[in-house]
């Protein structure tokens, strides 16, 4: 599998899997941050090490605003 093709395979299926998790009111994603939201500060500085689609760190980048690095 090419380079390009193994990237639009991974857009596809992640899509896909974001769109399911909305299809099935699935909030792990909510979950995670209200279990972490008390130790996040504005400004603070936040890594997403890249497990996922992201949809995780929508309400972390929304707390922190630019300070999170992807």
């Amino acid at each position: 599998m090419k380079k390009m093709d193994s990237i639009s395979a991974h857009d596809e299926e992640a899509a896909q899997y974001d769109q399911q998790v909305r299809e099935y009111n699935c909030y792990a994603h909510d979950v995670l941050f209200g279990m972490s939201f008390e130790y996040v500060n504005p400004h603070d500085c936040l890594l997403d090490i890249g497990i996922g689609t992201g949809l995780a760190s929508l309400p972390f980048a929304n707390e922190v605003g630019s300070n999170l690095y992807f």
